[in-house]
């Protein structure tokens, strides 16, 4: 830095002066000037995790039902292909609701 400023580092750190500890809020918390800084923050990003929950605890409470109506007959198959394909189908599932609630 002094080769590049030609200001030695003594003159830089003494020109400027750092506070020990940020100010104090001068509102409390969950009050009107709380609300009017943070509210639209708080809000959004309580509204996305709502949402992305909403969609992702849906699929797995109705997994079964869409198991039994989109997956092939399973007395057909073995064990293995049916474990298989239900977990399969379930990833795909998850993953296309999972990235559209995120």
């Amino acid at each position: 830095m002094e080769k590049v400023l030609e200001v030695s580092l003594s003159q830089i750190v003494k020109d400027v002066e750092f506070p020990s500890h940020p100010p104090p809020f001068d509102y409390p918390f969950l009050s009107k000037a709380f609300f009017c800084r943070h509210g639209r923050d708080l809000f959004s990003c309580a509204a996305s995790w709502f949402m992305v929950n909403v969609v992702f605890y849906n699929t797995n409470l109705v997994q079964s039902q869409l198991n039994h109506q989109y997956l092939p007959e399973r007395k057909k198959l073995n064990a293995y292909q049916d474990a298989y394909n239900v977990a399969r189908f379930q990833a795909l599932l998850a993953l296309c609701s999972t990235i559209s609630g995120y």
